[in-house]
């Protein structure tokens, strides 16, 4: 999103029939803090749904 200026993260969520999969959030322009927040508990939450894992974003081959 650099393109359009707008303050975006992307982040790995799982791996489904070995391909990675995630989620980008985006913002409105000059609302860094919104995303960094909202990633940090995305990333939270994932982690304890996938904390049982070994490693949750291993690729399998």
């Amino acid at each position: 999103m650099n393109f359009l200026g707008l303050p975006s993260v992307a982040l790995p969520t799982h791996v489904a029939e070995g391909l990675p999969s995630g989620v980008q959030i985006v913002a409105p322009m000059h609302d860094d803090d919104a995303v960094l927040i909202l990633a940090e508990l995305i990333q939270g939450e994932l982690g304890s749904i996938l904390g049982h894992l070994q490693d949750p974003y291993r690729m399998v081959s």
